[in-house]
């Protein structure tokens, strides 16, 4: 049966399309993530979301809820369909530093060169990848020159106070860094970024209380399973192994786009806290579901008796 949605989009695509676009958008930027991926629906596939706004929508809210591989075939898709765009570029840019590295990330960006036709917020945008780029370089200098111009082009939005805090963190300047992470999160409380940026800092200053109790706080606003698996990590690290059982449960509730990766990562996690609750047989059952050879080899030692339960 179609949806209300799909019946005006068929009669009015273009404005109906951009205004549905608008409305996900809203909640994307609220933190409410799954809500906008249900409302998308309406859209289609994500991979058929229309224009260019649309595509890199699709890509950002994929890589949002755990579907990484999806995420950067939508963000390079949109950007071969409109290479020209400097929002397709920023985003690709991103897909490159991620999985082929820094140099090359540096080539896209000198390629793309000047965006005097850019708006405002787009340039800022595009300087301060450029800045967190050199930074990874250990290119202070200009990365200081290029995150300056962003704040002078669009100092009101809260995200240049998450590429500050990246950037302290970077010079190893962390008590800024965790300051500037702080200042992003009180500007944009559904910020996944700013909320997981001071969650981290935190843990660097040893106060992996208060960044568990930062997390479990905003999981109840922020739809996020990148926030989820972040708990879960600092849950089994304080040895509360039940607690990051429940995490890793709700990471894949929120995980709502299936990702065999994620899939695979999730039953590691799961091994290992059962393992360390001395449930061999629950551990199993996870190691099994693992495609990775360490795990695999786990279940072989199992079954042959040669496992030794005795932590060490």
């Amino acid at each position: 049966m179609r949806t209300t949605h799909q019946m005006m989009l068929e009669t009015q695509p273009a404005a109906a399309a951009g205004a549905l676009l608008a409305r996900i958008q809203a909640l994307y930027d609220q933190g409410k993530l799954v809500a906008a991926h249900d409302m998308g629906k309406a859209l289609g596939p994500l991979a058929s979301w229309p224009g260019t706004e649309g595509r890199v929508l699709a890509g950002r809210l994929a890589g949002q809820l755990a579907a990484n591989r999806l995420s950067d075939a939508l963000l390079l898709r949109a950007w071969r369909a409109d290479p020209h765009s400097l929002l397709a570029n920023y985003y690709r840019t991103y897909v490159l530093l991620q999985r082929q590295g820094t140099f090359i990330a540096l080539e896209a960006i000198r390629s793309v060169g000047d965006t005097p036709q850019a708006d405002r917020e787009q340039r800022a945008d595009w300087l301060g990848l450029a800045a967190y780029v050199y930074a990874v370089l250990r290119d202070f200098e200009v990365a200081e020159r290029h995150h300056a111009e962003a704040i002078e082009l669009a100092p009101d939005r809260p995200f240049r106070w998450v590429e500050r805090s990246t950037l302290y963190e970077l010079e190893d300047r962390y008590t800024e860094a965790l300051e500037a992470a702080e200042r992003a999160m009180d500007a944009d409380p559904g910020s996944r970024r700013a909320v997981q940026q001071t969650a981290r800092l935190l843990t660097l200053h040893e106060r992996n209380a208060q960044a568990i109790a930062l997390l479990r706080a905003k999981l109840q606003d922020i739809e996020s399973p990148a926030l989820a698996l972040h708990l879960a990590q600092l849950e089994h690290e304080a040895d509360d192994y039940h607690a990051a059982l429940a995490s890793l449960t709700r990471a894949e509730k929120l995980a709502v786009i299936p990702d065999k990766g994620l899939a695979d990562w999730l039953a590691q996690r799961r091994c290992d806290a059962w393992l360390r609750l001395g449930e061999v047989e629950h551990a199993v059952e996870q190691a099994r579901a693992s495609r990775h050879p360490r795990y695999k080899a786990f279940v072989d030692r199992v079954e042959s008796g040669q496992h030794e339960c005795r932590r060490v």
